[in-house]
């Protein structure tokens, strides 16, 4: 065919517009995957960012429950009668296992088997307190439990009472100490393994620091630090 002829053109015309039509579409699907991708990382890391929002929260509630409450009567042989009930209103927020499914494609599911295992024994130990709070409640009011001396100065009391209803209530007060301390011991663990987790994951992204001081302050123990935007 002559370079020249009208056909050659034409012919030139249209394998131009194919390769144009080709190019085109695949450089919209290739930004479109982008776009996508982008997405995706971005709702990934604010659902481990949020979880470890959620995290410290929790932490913060066990912190607060030992150091400010349980402590206090810790080594005490009769820990079960001077420790007065707890009423607390713990935060509402959980961890959204679905959202964070991911970390176990991303070699963290040990993290996210720990995210799990936490927050459930955080769920425990809260548990644990309202039921220790319900059983004394009833102890106080049972008519058989009898007040037999009050020091006004120092608040003790003496009871009478049957044997076997008190060491009910001295099992409900070990089990809320076992309950928090192992609570508490898997959070301060958790909370910078998931930051670090974040780090890896997200080098460039913001996350909690992890600040507590040796469990003696349960609020503001924690900050952000900041980093460049994304």
């Amino acid at each position: 065919m002559n370079p020249s002829s009208p056909e050659f053109t034409h012919v030139i015309a249209l394998i131009s517009a194919a390769a144009g039509g080709f190019f085109g579409s695949g450089s919209a699907f290739l930004l479109e995957w982008l776009r996508r991708r982008k997405e995706d990382s971005e709702k990934r890391y604010q659902a481990i960012f949020t979880t470890q929002y959620t995290l410290i929260t929790q932490h913060n509630t066990l912190l607060m429950i030992k150091t400010q409450y349980l402590d206090q009567h810790r080594n005490d042989p009769q820990r079960a009668s001077r420790l007065v009930p707890l009423v607390i209103h713990p935060s509402e927020l959980r961890v959204n296992i679905g959202e964070i499914a991911f970390l176990a494609n991303e070699g963290c599911a040990e993290t996210l088997n720990n995210i799990h295992i936490s927050e459930s024994s955080y769920l425990n130990a809260i548990a644990s307190l309202n039921l220790r709070n319900q059983r004394l409640y009833e102890f106080q009011i049972d008519p058989s439990v009898e007040l037999q001396e009050l020091n006004m100065e120092t608040g003790r009391s003496t009871i009478k009472a049957d044997p076997r209803k008190f060491r009910l209530i001295q099992a409900f007060t070990n089990a809320l100490y076992e309950s928090v301390d192992d609570a508490e011991s898997k959070f301060a663990k958790l909370i910078p393994e998931v930051r670090n987790t974040i780090k890896k994951l997200y080098p460039k992204r913001k996350a909690f620091q992890y600040l507590h001081n040796n469990g003696e302050q349960a609020v503001a123990g924690y900050r952000r630090q900041s980093a460049p935007p994304a």
